[in-house]
């Protein structure tokens, strides 16, 4: 039974690469998170294109365009709309060649939103009425392989870094942070006002009787 599984999670693999296959002479092969990608020759790293990422129980199909121009997932079948798991991926247990012909038309207009928004489409240069510009650095896709968005990624970061602070010993929690009393002006007040009227009784001459 387990060889069986791996045989067809492979063979939903191989099949998945021949899909990117006709693409893999007009964009180059990059990485991130050591994953194989690919995309627009000198993108950045978080502009990739598409790529396939194997798992124990599934394959996934990672389309970065349908997450950047939300009117590709419009048309899209029901089947096909289920295994839409996360913002850019589809998640792969089973593929038919009647939804592996589907993914292979989602693919060519994906393609073609990509490569016009980069101002380098088929059609000629600049964007094509209708398309919109790919976001920008901050708002950046999901990790795939946490699911956090660039913004949510540092924000979660600052607050394990936050959390980490409040409870290491000798360290006073961060700005903030729960458990921290806040500084106000009527606890600081009675230091200042006491050290004004010291220094106003050492300035003042003694009187002699």
């Amino acid at each position: 039974m387990a060889a069986s599984t791996a045989e067809a999670l492979a063979a939903i693999e191989a099949r998945l690469r021949a899909i990117l296959a006709p693409y893999e002479d007009r964009l180059e092969t990059a990485s991130i998170y050591t994953i194989p990608t690919l995309r627009r020759p000198g993108a950045k790293a978080h502009d990739w294109f598409a790529f396939v990422k194997p798992a124990a129980k599934h394959v996934s199909f990672f389309l970065l365009p349908v997450y950047t121009f939300p009117a590709l997932r419009e048309g899209l079948s029901p089947a096909l709309a289920k295994r839409l798991t996360a913002k850019s991926a589809f998640t792969l247990a089973s593929l038919d060649e009647e939804l592996a012909t589907e993914l292979e038309g989602l693919v060519a207009r994906a393609y073609e939103a990509y490569t016009a928004a980069a101002g380098g489409g088929s059609g000629g240069p600049g964007r094509r009425p209708g398309v919109p510009a790919l976001r920008t650095a901050c708002q950046r896709p999901p990790c795939p392989n946490t699911g956090r968005s660039g913004r949510g990624l540092i924000r979660a970061l600052t607050t394990m870094r936050r959390r980490r602070l409040a409870v290491s010993p000798g360290l006073p929690p961060p700005r903030g942070a729960p458990g921290r009393r806040p500084e106000s002006a009527a606890t600081a007040a009675p230091a200042r006002i006491g050290t004004g009227r010291r220094r106003a009784a050492r300035s003042r001459p003694r009187s002699r009787r």
